[in-house]
This record gives C-alpha cells, sequence and structure tokens, in this order.
C-alpha cells in the first residue's frame, strides 16, 4: 500500500468521524420527531384523505402527548381566506390502541390533544392519525387557467425538529396532475430542500434536509381544469364574518387572568 493510498484512507475515515459527529451535534439525544410521513389521496369529489405516521421521541423528558396542528386555512396572493373542513379519523399508536384525543381551533388550524392528562410517558412512541380535509383544491379563473391543489404535510407549528418528513400523494383515477412542486421551511418559503418522484398516479416526496422547529413540507400541483367535483370558495366563517375574535380574544385575557388556558397547556409541555 502506497502513502497516497494510506492518506486517503486515513482522510476517509476522518471525513466519516466528523459527518457523524456533526449529525449528533445537530440533534442530540433530546426531544424530536424522528420521522413523520404522510399517505394521501385525492378524491375526485375534492376530498383529501389522510393517514399520517409520526414517530416522535421525547427522550428522558416525561409528557403527556402532543399537540397535532392541522392547517385549515389557506390565504391567496390576493388576500382571500379559503376554508377547510376538517374530519377526524382514528387516533392510534403502532400497535392499533388508541390514543386519549381532545379536538379545539387554534387560529387557522384544528388542533388535536392527543395523549393521556393522567399519565406521563417517555422515550419513542408512534401515532398514527387519520383525517379528512374538504374541499382541497382552488379553481383559477373560473377554469380557465389549471386547478390549483396544495397540502401542507406536517404543518409549521412544531416545536422541535423534524429529522425526515415524507409523503405519497395519490390522486384518484381521472384526476391528471400537470407539474409537482415542494416547499420546506417556514410559512410562505419557496425553498425546495425536497425531492419528488413519480409513483403510480401519483408521487412520492422526502425531505433532502432536517427541518428546525416552525419549519414544515408542502407539496402542490397544477391539476387539470375541472378534475374535482368541489372547489375551494374565499368565504369567511361564521366567527369571522361577525367580528366574533374579538369577543374570543376578551375570554382569552380573562383565562390568562385566571391562569387556567397556561396551566392546561403548561402541564402538557412539561
Amino acid at each position: 500500500m502506497t502513502r497516497r493510498h494510506i492518506l486517503a484512507g486515513t482522510l476517509g475515515a476522518l471525513a466519516l468521524v466528523l459527518g457523524v459527529g456533526t449529525a449528533a451535534a445537530q440533534f442530540p439525544a433530546s426531544e424530536r420527531i424522528v420521522s413523520f410521513s404522510s399517505d394521501a389521496t385525492l378524491q375526485r369529489s375534492g376530498e383529501l384523505q389522510v393517514t399520517e405516521t409520526i414517530v416522535y421521541d421525547f427522550a428522558s423528558r416525561p409528557r403527556h402527548g402532543i399537540f397535532r396542528y392541522v392547517p385549515t386555512q389557506h390565504q391567496d396572493p390576493e388576500g382571500n381566506k379559503y376554508y377547510l373542513t376538517f374530519t377526524a379519523g382514528s387516533v392510534t399508536d403502532g400497535s392499533g390502541k388508541k390514543w386519549p384525543v381532545e379536538r379545539s381551533r387554534q387560529g387557522g388550524n384544528e388542533v388535536l390533544k392527543i395523549g393521556d392528562p393522567d399519565k406521563t410517558i417517555t422515550g419513542r412512541h408512534t401515532y398514527r392519525i387519520s383525517y379528512t380535509l374538504d374541499p382541497v383544491v382552488r379553481q383559477v379563473d373560473d377554469g380557465a387557467k389549471p386547478d390549483l391543489f396544495s397540502f401542507n404535510v406536517t404543518g409549521n407549528d412544531w416545536t422541535v425538529p423534524i429529522e425526515s418528513a415524507s409523503a405519497t400523494i395519490r390522486f384518484e383515477p381521472g384526476i391528471e396532475a400537470l407539474n409537482t412542486f415542494c416547499y420546506t421551511g417556514p410559512v410562505g418559503s419557496r425553498a425546495a430542500d425536497c425531492v419528488t418522484a413519480p409513483a403510480g398516479n401519483g408521487y412520492t416526496v422526502r425531505t433532502t434536509d432536517p427541518l428546525t422547529p416552525g419549519e414544515g413540507l408542502t407539496v402542490a400541483n397544477d391539476l387539470k381544469a375541472g378534475s374535482v367535483g368541489a372547489y375551494l370558495e374565499p368565504n369567511p366563517p361564521l366567527w369571522e364574518r361577525y367580528n366574533l375574535l374579538a369577543y374570543n380574544g376578551y375570554f382569552v385575557g380573562v383565562l390568562a387572568f385566571l391562569g387556567t388556558g397556561l396551566s392546561w397547556i403548561g402541564g402538557w409541555l412539561y
């Protein structure tokens, strides 16, 4: 073996050690999402059926469970707001056992509070969540341009990093996707640290870099006009139409004063 071979081998081993060290420093043994995978099917009706599997590592910190914020509000470049109907399905662990769930709304999200309020857990746990969103496709210029489908796979409200996020997007026969885009980062980001690949009548997508807290994975497609039977309409919900948010703010202030809201959330975070 020549000196050149010895030097190359030494440098290669050093690079390997440094690479492992960098990854370990980026994600130390702390609370994180190990993997977030979603399987979503767009129906001709305009409904999106979703099943996602979250492998969450609480490390050694006792927790009751997780909060899953599912985005149910979109806004187009003109400022029009679109609201999706959320229908909850099952929430189970890796073996199919049901997790306790409480539902609420916060801002533009449907919030699932998942876990046992009387029990804390540590280590790695699996959450398999199914739900539907309806409708999820926006018609553009009354059908003169391709329809627009977008889906925020992970949401952007996680306070821990996501090491890996992926999704399989399927289209019911009769829906024709003209192109595919994926984005990563905070809300509104056009960064694309992700890759897509065709898969049957749909495609797969995965991140190429970890997501930091507040970052997410979103997919989007232009669809052949008229692909679905129902479209998103820029129609504000009842509470916004009648300015009930002002009253909601008053009650939130009262809860904060009494400490009820903060103690309820704090019991889950610490």
